[in-house]
Formats: structure tokens, C-alpha cells, sequence
């Protein structure tokens, strides 16, 4: 027995028939102290506190073996000094999206996350190493949600997920050439309703609306403005997936190529890069290991 299609207006959809979790107060409250810049440590740790779960939560992640403290954190004041305001802001939307979007498939939800914090670490590499006029820690947040419309589709749309996924490993092919070719709407879609739903930053709905290969395409042959944020998430993902999924040999080449031609280097400087890349897998690994 088939399943009814989903509506060509996703946004509607989900208006009409789906009620998207609101953000946790707390962690919209911080979104809101950390947007507006003035807020100090100590006032954040106050925030925080009021929320046990969230501060149990940051006080594993800075006790944990990735950070390696010969002494302990016990208090949260201590734990936001010592991560700083982009870490805990990062700590406390993962927990939201863990929390509120939680999909029942614990094999895909480990394989998303997986992907979005390797994505959001790429980033930051690239951030770095190159000329671009952007903040690494901003890109950082923006990179690691970007794919949270996925989260949407597992949700509540879990068997055209799976459909999805099936249709990804048969081809070898990107989430976005499933979605085309089975005539499903876009996970950027879902993730820019989310991304209204829970007033994030102008930056992660943009991110969520632009990362795709054929976005780094349009970027490279001036059909879209360069914008130096997007263009690294851009990159940061089809690296992310060149360098941890199994893609066809056509696919590979042309986010090879694409890539290059965005970083403006040579096969020397792409191969280290790569090298880099593929040894975040590890870093990956202990990130969800505190979740």
C-alpha cells in the first residue's frame, strides 16, 4: 500500500498538521544574551543554572577526556570561563535538538550528528587556514546545524526517510539527489522552517538553505554573491562528505574539482587538506561520546 505524498508546500504542511517543538526557554534565553554581545561569563553561568539538565550536560562535556583537566570543574561559572561562549552555545543547541527532534532511529540520528559536527569542524579548519572574512566560532554553530532539516524529516517523516537513505546507498549519491529523483521536498526546506520556528540566527538559516554541491557550483561560476560564511559551509559539507561517505566515482570528481576551484589550490595543498579532514573523524568520535 503506498503512503500518501507529502504536499508540495512542506512549510504549510508542518503549519497545519505538525506541531514543531518550541526551543527550550533557557537555551532561547541564551541565544537572546549571547546575540546581544554584552553579557559576561558569570552572567551566563547564572542563566544557565536554572536549568539542571543543560548544566549536568556542560559539566560532562568539561570534565571529559577530551579535554583532559588534571582537576575537575565543579561549578558552571568555572565550566563558561573555560569553554567559552561558543562552545556552551553549541553544547546547548545540541541538547535542544537531542531533547526536542529525537527521531526513533538512534543508527540515523548517530549518523547526523556525525556528519554536522564533522561538517562544523571542517569549517573551522577552513575558517582558519583561509583568506575569509568570517568569524570561525560563528561559522562553527552555523555548520553544525546545518543539516537539521534532516531531523525534521526523521521525525515526521521517518518511512520517506528511510526511502531516502536506501536510495542515497543504492546510488551513492547525495541526500539532495535522493530527494530529487523521488520527488520528495528538500531537507533545506524543513530546516529553514525550523530555523523560524526557533528564531535562530539569520546565519543557520542561511546555512540550512544553502550547502549543497550545486550551491558550491553556482558560487564558483558567479551565478550566486559571494558570501565568504556560506561559501566555507558550503565547502565544509561536500568536504565533510567526500571525506567520511561513500559516494560514486562521478560525485567524487566533482566535488573534487568544485572544491579545488573554490579554495583556489593545487593538489599538494588539496591532498593535506584532506588528510586534516579525515583525521577530525576521531575528534567526531569523542565529540558524541559526551552526549
Amino acid at each position: 500500500m503506498s503512503r500518501p505524498a507529502i504536499p508540495a508546500d512542506p512549510e504549510a504542511m508542518l503549519k497545519q498538521h505538525f506541531s514543531l517543538p518550541a526551543l527550550p526557554t533557557v537555551v532561547q534565553r541564551l541565544l537572546d544574551a549571547l546575540s546581544s554581545g554584552k553579557s559576561s561569563a558569570v552572567e551566563i553561568a547564572a542563566l544557565l543554572s536554572v536549568d539542571a539538565g543543560l548544566v549536568a550536560q556542560i559539566m560532562k562535556v568539561v570534565n571529559s577526556a577530551y579535554y583532559g583537566l588534571p582537576t575537575p570543574i565543579r561549578e558552571i561559572k568555572h565550566a563558561v570561563a573555560y569553554l567559552g561562549l561558543a562552545e556552551i552555545k553549541r553544547i546547548a543547541l545540541t541538547v535542544a535538538l537531542m531533547e526536542r527532534l529525537a527521531p526513533a532511529d538512534s543508527i540515523e540520528f548517530a549518523r547526523f550528528w556525525s556528519h554536522s559536527f564533522h561538517t562544523a569542524l571542517t569549517a573551522r579548519v577552513i575558517a582558519r587556514r583561509r583568506d575569509y572574512t568570517v568569524n570561525p566560532e560563528e561559522i562553527y554553530v552555523a555548520a553544525l546545524l546545518h543539516d537539521v532539516g534532516k531531523l525534521v524529516y526523521m521525525k515526521f517523516f521517518p518511512a520517506e526517510y528511510q526511502d531516502l537513505t536506501r536510495r542515497c546507498e543504492a546510488d551513492a549519491s547525495l541526500m539532495v539527489d535522493a530527494e530529487n529523483e523521488l520527488s520528495l521536498p528538500s531537507h533545506t526546506l524543513f530546516g529553514a522552517v525550523l530555523c523560524d520556528r526557533w528564531l535562530f540566527d539569520d546565519l543557520v538559516k542561511r546555512a540550512c538553505l544553502c550547502h549543497e554541491l550545486h550551491d558550491l557550483e553556482a558560487f564558483n561560476r558567479g551565478e550566486r554573491e559571494r558570501h565568504d560564511d556560506l561559501l566555507v559551509i558550503c565547502i565544509s559539507n561536500v568536504l565533510s562528505n567526500l571525506s567520511t561517505r561513500e559516494l560514486s566515482d562521478a560525485l567524487r570528481h566533482r566535488i573534487h574539482d568544485e572544491a579545488m576551484k573554490a579554495l583556489n589550490c593545487d593538489d599538494r595543498d588539496f591532498l593535506l587538506l584532506m588528510g586534516e579532514l579525515y583525521e577530525l573523524r576521531s575528534e567526531v568520535g569523542r565529540f558524541l561520546s559526551d552526549f
